[in-house]
């Protein structure tokens, strides 16, 4: 996952993803902390574009990334030299 960086779906996301997914993890799992760890780990992944950077920079090439569902789930390709 990572975070959408277009109005207003980055704002949609974020209230989805901090309020209501928590709250069904909960009532799923029954555990109090069910999905609160997920928005944070995502926040603080790198952007696409740092991640490509850090990919060059262990040497990959033709690195490609291809963003899905308004930049909520990234795929990233590359191939080693």
């Amino acid at each position: 996952f990572s975070m959408p960086e277009q109005f207003p779906i980055k704002q949609l996301y974020r209230l989805y993803f901090k309020q209501i997914l928590p709250k069904i993890g909960r009532m799923v799992s029954k555990d109090a902390n069910a999905y609160t760890y997920l928005p944070e780990s995502v926040e603080k992944f790198h952007k696409p574009i740092e991640f490509m950077q850090k990919l060059h920079e262990k040497r990959l090439k033709k690195v490609h990334i291809h963003r899905y569902f308004f930049g909520i789930a990234t795929l990233y390709i590359a191939t080693k030299a």
